[in-house]
C-alpha cells in the first residue's frame, strides 16, 4: 500500500502577534521619538543659557563704552549695530537698559523651559531688575497670544468702592493704580495680589486721574480740588511728591510719555482751564495758551509724548465738543473738525501716536490711522453710551466702556475697532476708567460701584 506523503506547513505570525509587534515597535519609536525631542529640547535650553553669559559680556563692554545709556534692542527687529549680536538658531533675545541697570531675556518656542517672553531665561545687573525694567515694546508686541477669550477677576483686595475715576498700568500690567474720592488711591506692584493705599488720611482729597511710565516706577495723580496739587511718584506709588504748578487751578485728566517725563494734565477752573505740560516728569510745568481755556475732557499721548490727543465738551457735563491733536508736546493745537461735533467720552492712542481712538457718548467708536486727520465711524461698535477707551501699543487692541447705562459693558476689539465683543463677565455696570499693558492682553478697568476689574486674554 503506497503511503500518503505527510502534508508541509510553514512556520509564521499570527495576526495577533503581529498586532503586538507592531504596537511594540510604535510604543519604542515614541520612547526613542520623546527622548530625541528632550535631547533636542534641553539643547536649546542650553543654547538660551549660552546666548545669555555671551549677551552679558557684549552688554558689559557696551555699559563701558556709553557710560550705560539707555537702550532697548530686541532681536525680532533686526540687528543692531551697538550690541552686534547673533541669537543662536530659534532663540529670541530681549535686551533692556537704563542709565543704571539691564536685563536681559532669552526664550525659544521649542524650548522645554524658557518657551515665551513671559517664561524666558534672564540675566540682571542686580538682584529685582528684571522685574523694574519691563520688556522693550517690540518685545511685548510680538509676544504669541491667541486674544480670544478674557478672564476677569474683581481686585477684592483694593476694596469696594465708587471707582468712577482714573486707573492706570504699566506696560507689562503688573503695576496698577487707581484712584477715586472716596478711596483716595490704591496701587499695586503685582498685578493685582496685594493692594497698597499710600494715603491713608486722604480718601476724601478729590482725586481725578492718574498716569503711569512704561515700567511703571513713575506715576502721576491729579486732584480736582481748586488749588490742589499735582502729584508725582518715582518708585511706584510708595512715595508721593506734590507739585505745585502756581497756578490756582484744579486738575482732572492727566498723560504721561512712556519714560515718564513729558507730562499732560487737564486744569480747570469754573468749568474750563489750560492744558499744562511737563518735560521733567512733573517738576516744573508750563501753561500752553495756544491751546485755549477751554472745558478739556480726556487726553491721550504717544510714547514719546509729542502726540497728544484731547477732547472737550461745552461747559459742564457738555454735550457737543471737538477733538484737537498736537504734534509738538502740547504746544500747538489743531482741531480736528472733520471728527464732528459731539459728546465725545474719551480717547486713546497707539504709542507712534498714528493709530488714534475715540468715543462718543451716545454714538459710535470712531477710529483715526493718519493722527487725527480723517476719521471713521465704526459702526460695528454699535450705538451706545460710551466713555472710557484704551489702547494696545500698536493701536490693534482696543478696549471700551459703557458710562451712563446701569445694563452696560464693557467691550473689547483685536482688529483695531472694526468688530467688538461684549465682555459677558463684566457686567452690567457703569464703567469709567481703563488702561491696558503694551500688548493689549492683561486689562485693567474700573467701575462706578464695587470693585475694580481686572482681565486677561487666555
Amino acid at each position: 500500500m503506497k503511503r500518503q506523503p505527510s502534508r508541509l506547513y510553514t512556520a509564521g505570525f499570527t495576526i495577533i502577534e503581529l498586532v503586538i509587534v507592531v504596537v511594540v515597535i510604535g510604543i519604542l519609536a515614541t520612547i526613542v521619538f520623546v527622548a530625541y525631542n528632550g535631547i533636542q529640547a534641553s539643547a536649546r535650553d542650553s543654547s538660551i543659557l549660552s546666548d545669555l553669559d555671551a549677551l552679558e559680556g557684549i552688554q558689559t563692554q557696551y555699559g563701558l563704552k556709553n557710560n550705560t545709556g539707555g537702550k532697548a534692542w530686541y532681536s525680532g527687529s533686526g540687528n543692531d549695530s551697538d550690541i552686534n549680536f547673533t541669537p543662536s538658531s530659534g532663540n529670541i533675545i530681549d535686551v533692556v537698559i537704563n542709565s543704571t541697570d539691564y536685563c536681559i531675556r532669552a526664550y525659544n518656542p521649542a524650548s522645554s523651559s524658557y518657551k515665551t517672553l513671559a517664561t524666558a531665561a534672564t540675566k540682571e545687573s542686580s538682584s529685582g531688575a528684571c522685574t523694574s525694567l519691563v520688556a522693550s515694546t517690540a518685545a511685548l508686541d510680538d509676544a504669541p497670544n491667541t486674544f480670544t477669550t478674557i478672564t476677569w477677576t474683581a481686585q477684592t483686595g483694593a476694596g469696594t468702592s465708587e471707582w468712577d475715576l482714573g486707573v492706570a498700568s504699566s506696560a507689562d500690567g503688573t503695576t496698577l493704580a487707581a484712584v477715586n474720592q472716596n478711596a483716595g488711591m490704591v496701587v499695586s506692584s503685582n498685578s493685582g495680589t496685594t493692594w497698597a493705599h499710600p494715603f491713608p488720611d486722604w480718601g476724601a482729597n478729590d482725586w481725578v486721574d492718574v498716569a503711569s511710565s512704561a515700567d511703571g516706577t513713575k506715576l502721576v495723580a491729579t486732584v480736582s480740588t481748586v488749588g490742589g496739587y499735582i502729584y508725582t511718584s518715582t518708585d511706584s506709588g510708595v512715595t508721593w511728591t506734590p507739585r505745585s504748578t502756581g497756578s490756582g487751578q484744579g486738575w482732572l485728566y492727566v498723560a504721561s510719555s512712556a519714560d515718564g517725563t513729558k507730562l499732560v494734565a487737564v486744569g480747570k477752573s469754573s468749568g474750563a482751564g489750560y492744558l499744562y505740560t511737563s518735560s521733567n516728569s512733573g517738576v516744573t510745568w508750563t501753561q500752553q495758551t495756544a491751546a485755549g481755556s477751554q472745558n478739556w475732557r480726556d487726553i491721550a499721548s504717544s510714547s514719546d509724548g509729542t502726540k497728544l490727543i484731547a477732547i472737550t465738551r461745552s461747559g459742564g457735563f457738555g454735550t457737543t465738543g471737538y477733538l484737537y491733536t498736537s504734534t509738538d508736546s502740547g504746544v500747538t493745537w489743531t482741531q480736528q473738525t472733520g471728527s464732528g461735533d459731539r459728546r465725545w467720552g474719551g480717547v486713546a492712542s497707539s504709542s507712534d501716536g498714528t493709530k488714534l481712538a475715540a468715543t462718543a457718548y451716545n454714538g459710535y467708536i470712531y477710529t483715526s490711522t493718519d493722527s487725527g486727520v480723517t476719521w471713521t465711524q465704526q459702526t460695528g461698535s454699535g450705538s451706545r453710551s460710551w466713555s472710557p477707551i484704551a489702547s494696545s501699543s500698536d493701536g490693534t487692541k482696543l478696549v471700551a466702556g459703557e458710562d451712563g447705562s446701569s445694563t452696560g459693558y464693557l467691550y473689547t476689539s483685536t482688529d483695531s475697532g472694526v468688530t467688538w465683543t461684549q465682555q459677558i463677565g463684566t457686567g452690567p455696570k457703569y464703567w469709567y476708567g481703563i488702561a491696558t499693558s503694551s500688548d493689549g492682553s492683561k486689562i485693567f478697568a474700573s467701575q462706578e460701584s464695587g470693585y475694580l476689574y481686572r482681565g486677561v486674554y487666555d
